[in-house]
């Protein structure tokens, strides 16, 4: 399997302003049976993103807002494995934050419609206040990069949408559970070493469900919440 970072790895084309395009090869690796993980797919438009907030005419500054804070995302088709291309573009800059529409085409398709918002996380993680208190040993999953290398915020939109689907645990058929859509708020910068991570169905139908996944980092502070909306695909 590639590593994180080559994996998700973005090349600029043209634009240099409100309007960037660049060239991306979808990893075959990062999979779920014969398709892209969503989490996955979601982490090469931000890191797009981040790219056009933070080069060009009009950014605020080379490299001051690092961090993908906040993304969401709709999948349009299933894209595959390949060469494919991202289209970014800056709806609003902003001293804290700046805010972006990312899309991803493959194949002829457009499959993948995000929004991005960047800024910079703070040094620390240590909140004001929770209520989510921490998954007692075992968590429902423990994560990491199969490169070794540690997480960072772009890397959480990936551990948002890694774990199985909550499906398995209430003995919901299914073959395949596509993602419609995911929305992750990243909330801090993991400490280095295992993430750990919480997912659990919040409403099942006959063909959809909806998921809730909560990430924490190895020094026991919440730094991702996701939620998901997803198909079932039965046998």
């Amino acid at each position: 399997m590639a590593g994180f970072d080559g994996a998700t790895e973005v090349h600029r084309l043209a634009g240099d302003g409100a309007r960037v395009s660049y060239r991306v090869e979808v990893d075959p690796d990062w999979r779920i049976g014969t398709k892209p993980n969503g989490g996955y797919l979601l982490a090469v438009l931000a890191r797009a993103a981040v790219d056009a907030a933070n080069t060009g005419a009009g950014a605020v500054g080379a490299g001051l807002q690092p961090h993908p804070i906040a993304a969401s995302a709709h999948f349009l088709a299933a894209a595959d494995a390949g060469p494919a291309h991202v289209e970014v573009e800056v709806l609003r800059r902003g001293r804290s934050a700046s805010h972006l529409r990312a899309s991803l085409h493959a194949g002829g398709r457009h499959c993948v419609e995000a929004l991005v918002t960047c800024g910079r996380l703070p040094a620390t993680n240590q909140p004001r206040w929770d209520d989510v208190p921490v998954p007692s040993l075992p968590a429902d999953g423990w994560l990491r990069l199969a490169d070794g290398r540690p997480p960072d915020p772009l890397s959480l939109l990936v551990a948002a949408d890694c774990l199985p689907p909550a499906t398995y645990d209430l003995g919901v058929p299914a073959s395949w559970v596509p993602t419609i859509a995911l929305a992750v708020n990243v909330r801090g910068i993991p400490a280095p070493g295992p993430l750990r991570a919480r997912q659990r169905a919040r409403l099942v139908t006959a063909d959809q469900l909806d998921e809730q996944c909560e990430v924490w980092d190895s020094a026991g502070h919440l730094v991702a919440i996701a939620h998901q909306l997803a198909g079932i695909r039965c046998p």
